[in-house]
């Protein structure tokens, strides 16, 4: 092609003729993770995920639904960095990855940058196997270690109030619901707490001395403070009207 040449022309020349076949538009999320693969220097990891990019839009040897572009660009965007530091390690064929190998890279990372790579190299070994390029999956059996943040400590200057302790110490303790804790009686003579139950029997907690002691604590601090109520225990027994808040 001569650098006088003048393209508009010999395009419109062409196609006056029949002679230009038009080209099928190119989504540029999928242009990049072509590009990203072609760039690969060893030949079997290149080929594995070009193969990889036709399994995400749905062209494998095997039906499947088509990604969109972005998650293509997205999961192949995620794999390139591994695959890169694989070949730069001496390997020369995805057939050579172990388990071992994909537990290595996934083990200094965390949070979203860990699920991201691992659920796109399971993507990826799962369509290279499902396409016969490995004949084993080595990322199937791999699992992140979840790590669950522990809920924030309740400050103590929040319990001053009776009730409160008695609350939250009977849910720390003996698990019940905030909507069970609706529909509770507190038999303290006998140290029994009942939770009453749509159309079954009475669940019957029995309390431990620490639990007791807060109920007191509480019926004291209703005493003070609505020493005329008619619903106030008159022994150590609270009836359903007398039902511990919620």
């Amino acid at each position: 092609m001569r650098a006088d040449l003048q393209g508009a022309h010999v395009i419109n020349y062409l196609r006056l003729r029949g002679l230009l076949a038009a080209q099928p538009p190119t989504d540029p999320c999928n242009a990049r993770a072509r590009q990203h693969a072609t760039a690969i220097a060893r030949p079997a990891f290149s080929t594995a995920v070009h193969t990889f990019i036709d399994v995400l839009l749905g062209q494998g040897g095997t039906s499947s639904r088509a990604r969109s572009p972005t998650t293509v660009e997205n999961y192949v965007g995620a794999i390139l960095g591994t695959l890169e530091a694989w070949i730069a390690d001496g390997l020369t064929d995805p057939r050579e990855i172990t388990r071992k190998h994909v537990e290595d890279v996934l083990d200094p990372l965390r949070g979203d940058q860990a699920r991201r790579l691992h659920t796109a190299l399971r993507s990826f070994f799962r369509a290279l196997k499902r396409e016969r390029l490995v004949l084993r999956d080595p990322a199937r059996s791999v699992s992140l270690t979840s790590s669950r943040s522990v809920p924030t400590a309740l400050p103590s200057d929040r319990l001053d109030d009776p009730r409160d302790r008695l609350m939250v110490a009977l849910v720390a303790i003996y698990a019940l619901l905030p909507g069970q804790l609706r529909r509770t009686d507190l038999d303290r003579s006998k140290g029994r707490l009942h939770v009453r139950r749509p159309i079954r029997m009475d669940h019957v907690i029995y309390l431990d001395t620490f639990i007791l002691r807060l109920a007191t604590a509480w019926e004291l601090q209703s005493h003070r403070r609505w020493p005329d109520s008619a619903n106030l225990p008159s022994n150590s027994r609270l009836t359903a009207s007398g039902s511990l808040p919620a």
